[in-house]
């Protein structure tokens, strides 16, 4: 493993001799495969190549600048005095292979990944804002959102809970940790109830709606009210009584939380992307990709209607 390290560290260290690089998605951290890239040398091509992942590519010729382009991502070059060891490219054709249409009405469309449950993660739910999920109005028009489904681990105790809509700022992306700031809730429903023996997939009907403007962004949260023992009053329950909400395999980077601070054991002012820093760590620091199981996200759908 030392000796791995060492060979990296040359390559990134010593551009004289060769220069090496991977390509990364700059929205979710994931390698790229196969993106051409073409080198130059006073305005003409000296090499040409295809990138791979999980392992570095390296130019060896002498260079003073480079292009990479891909179908599905736009196009883009650098000096060589610019050429990072990891280089960021942005999709140009945005993909939304995680809307399916509803079978409940024909102008209505259901959004979210609907992906295979994780057993291992699950969430209790809390009465504060520690973890919620972004969606994006990614249309040319408003839309309304009309339902939501919350997928739940088996209800042990009758439970009163919230959705709660934030409006909020996205921080600039800074070695791999991008944070969501002053989250201001824009739209809460009423007060909801699971009972107990209640497991899976939960349907919340809005029929007030809430719309999202084009090119808005919101972060969804399922959080606590109270909990009620069977004579019907508040209490407590053990931790591992606790309701949970179910967390799936991800394939983007739109889940944020707060983390606990080492040297303290506080929470974090801020709600961090969890999947985005994931990503960034595996790919700056061992050069390849998560295991799938480790990106996932809190199960939730929303229902909507374009305008």
């Amino acid at each position: 493993m030392k000796l791995l390290y060492t060979l990296l560290l040359t390559a990134f260290i010593n551009p004289v001799f060769s220069q090496s690089f991977i390509t990364v998605d700059v929205d979710t951290y994931e390698f790229i495969a196969d993106v051409n890239y073409s080198v130059f040398k006073n305005n003409k091509p000296v090499s040409k190549g295809v990138t791979v992942i999980n392992e570095l590519n390296t130019i060896k010729k002498d260079f003073d600048s480079i292009s990479f382009s891909r179908l599905d991502y736009e196009t883009t070059g650098f000096k060589k005095n610019e050429l990072d060891s990891l280089v960021f490219l942005k999709k140009s054709t945005i993909y939304l292979d995680e809307i399916v249409l509803s079978n409940t009405k024909d102008d209505q469309t259901v959004i979210g990944e609907q992906n295979r449950f994780v057993k291992s993660e699950a969430k209790s739910l809390s009465k504060e804002l520690l973890y919620g999920l972004v969606f994006r109005n990614k249309w040319n028009t408003d839309i309304t959102i009309t339902k939501a489904d919350i997928f739940v681990d088996k209800v042990k105790h009758k439970t009163a809970y919230k959705i709660k809509f934030y409006t909020f700022q996205e921080s600039f992306i800074m070695n791999g940790n991008q944070d969501i700031k002053n989250p201001e809730p824009v739209f809460i429903t009423d007060t909801l109830f699971l009972d107990p023996r209640t497991k899976g997939k939960v349907t919340i009907d809005m029929p007030q709606g809430f719309i999202l403007a084009s090119g808005e962004n919101i972060l969804v949260s399922v959080e606590l009210v109270d909990y009620y023992n069977e004579e019907g009053n508040v209490f407590k329950p053990e931790f591992k009584d606790l309701t949970k909400l179910k967390f799936q395999l991800s394939d983007r980077a739109d889940y944020y939380a707060k983390l606990i601070n080492s040297r303290t054991n506080e929470l974090t002012p801020n709600l961090r992307n969890i999947n985005l820093m994931i990503n960034y760590d595996f790919a700056h620091i061992f050069f390849k990709k998560p295991h799938k199981s480790s990106i996932v996200a809190p199960a939730i759908l929303l229902y909507i209607i374009k305008k």
